[in-house]
């Protein structure tokens, strides 16, 4: 079914998931770059390879799409409710 834009609602759910995942990928390199040296050492990552990672733009994805599932929708909700305390 299309809007009255022209725009299918499974587009709009892509649209929304590709979001969501380049939200998830910031995210995860913000929080990646945030770790002290030790842990690092447990992952087995030096601090150049952090920079490296937390300087890719959000929309490098190395899967290369978005997620399938609209868990990873509910996850992204409950993470902006975390945030923002609503």
């Amino acid at each position: 079914m299309k809007n009255d834009k022209g725009v299918s609602r499974s587009g709009w759910s892509v649209l929304r998931l590709q979001l969501v995942r380049w939200w998830q990928l910031h995210d995860q390199r913000q929080r990646l770059a945030a770790l002290d040296d030790a842990a690092l050492k447990d992952l087995g990552l030096s601090r150049a390879d952090v920079v490296a990672e937390s300087e890719r733009p959000f929309w490098d994805d190395p899967f290369g799409s978005p997620p399938r599932s609209e868990k990873a929708g509910r996850c992204f909700d409950d993470s902006r409710q975390a945030l923002h305390g609503r």
